[in-house]
């Protein structure tokens, strides 16, 4: 077995639980010693050494890490300042927050959304429901 942390499964007898990280290593080694030779064919040697740091370190490596810091730089956001403030003393203001939106129109925006979502989700498109009444004639 190549991965470090599994477990019988307790839903599906007979298979096992493997971590998605473990697994995902696992997958990487495998491919790095049984297809070494192809590696070295193509001259892959970089882009399995890019690939080993976005699944080792997927919080500095990984692509959507790399995504976000863009978008936060482009933006002029310091990731540490999201959630603090600017001299890292104080936590958001979850008063201010809430108060942002306690508006009418933020309220009726939350509401319409609901609305639609409730619309678009409650409706089953493969199920039918039929409701009736009767009264029997000897009871009027």
């Amino acid at each position: 077995m190549r991965t470090r942390k599994t477990r019988n499964s307790r839903r599906y007898h007979g298979y096992l639980r493997v971590r998605l990280q473990d697994y995902r290593v696992a997958m990487l080694r495998t491919i790095e010693e049984d297809e070494q030779d192809l590696i070295d064919q193509f001259g892959a040697h970089d882009m399995m050494a890019r690939l080993r740091d976005r699944v080792v370190n997927p919080d500095r490596h990984a692509v959507s890490h790399k995504l976000l810091a863009g978008i936060l730089r482009e933006g002029g956001v310091n990731r540490r300042s999201i959630w603090r403030s600017p001299d890292n003393t104080e936590l958001p203001d979850l008063v201010a927050g809430l108060s942002a939106l306690w508006n009418p129109s933020a309220i009726l925006s939350l509401q319409l959304l609901w609305l639609i979502i409730f619309l678009y989700t409650g409706r089953s498109t493969v199920t039918t429901a039929e409701i009736s009444f009767s009264v029997p004639k000897d009871r009027i």
